[in-house]
């Protein structure tokens, strides 16, 4: 097409691997919300740890799929994290879902 410059290999290559792990996030999503690390988790399980999910490429991927409006997310209250030898600290954690669920849960 003219005026239309065309993608290089290595930029089509990348826009599928997007494209993959997009879906692959959606599809975990389904099931209900999730936290960033379980989302990763659940990817690698279910790929019987062929596939590994990186936080360099899932957050990234987790923003944009918000930004486009397919997920949601929102903080969950504070919890106590308790580790051996101290007293505790309070942590907040970030809960992703699908739109569907979002009305209900991302609120």
């Amino acid at each position: 097409m003219p005026g239309m410059p065309r993608k290089s290999r290595a930029d089509a290559r990348g826009d599928m691997l997007q494209g993959t792990l997009d879906m692959l996030i959606l599809r975990t999503l389904v099931a209900g919300p999730a936290h960033g690390h379980t989302v990763a988790h659940v990817i690698e399980k279910s790929s019987d740890d062929i596939l590994q999910v990186e936080h360099g490429s899932l957050y990234p991927a987790l923003h944009r799929l918000e930004d486009l409006g397919l997920i949601a997310s929102f903080w969950a209250p504070p919890k106590t994290i308790a580790r051996p030898g101290t007293t505790g600290s309070r942590r907040r954690d970030a809960v992703i879902c699908s739109p569907s669920a979002a009305a209900g849960v991302c609120s």
